[in-house]
């Protein structure tokens, strides 16, 4: 039989091994909303989606990145520095770098 002292040891080594993957998830999560922000100022900047389907897909990621322990606050600050980022370097773009940029997004779209 286990000595009872090292009950709560085994529970708090498995409770810190479990931190490791859960601060994982929760990068991966943040990872994405970057991913998803740039995304999203590209296809606003093409007009392929409207801004209430570009809302819907930037709620349905927060609420996972929330589910995964980021706090919201955390995620809208990520999403908004990277979606800034994003539409700063397209302000500049000209108008091939525009087309070469967008062809691809209408036509994932359906839109070309």
């Amino acid at each position: 039989m286990p000595h009872p002292l090292l009950k709560p040891v085994a529970l708090a080594a498995a409770a810190f091994l479990s931190l490791g993957a859960a601060t994982a998830s929760a990068q991966a999560n943040l990872e994405r909303a970057t991913s998803l922000a740039q995304i999203h100022a590209i296809m606003e900047y093409c007009g392929v989606l409207t801004p209430e389907l570009l809302d819907i897909l930037k709620k349905r990621q927060q609420s996972a990145t929330r589910e995964s322990g980021v706090s919201s606050l955390v995620f809208d600050a990520e999403y908004l520095r990277a979606y800034t980022k994003a539409r700063t370097a397209m302000a500049d773009f000209g108008e091939e770098e525009k087309e070469l940029t967008c062809q691809p997004m209408r036509a994932m779209a359906g839109q070309d």
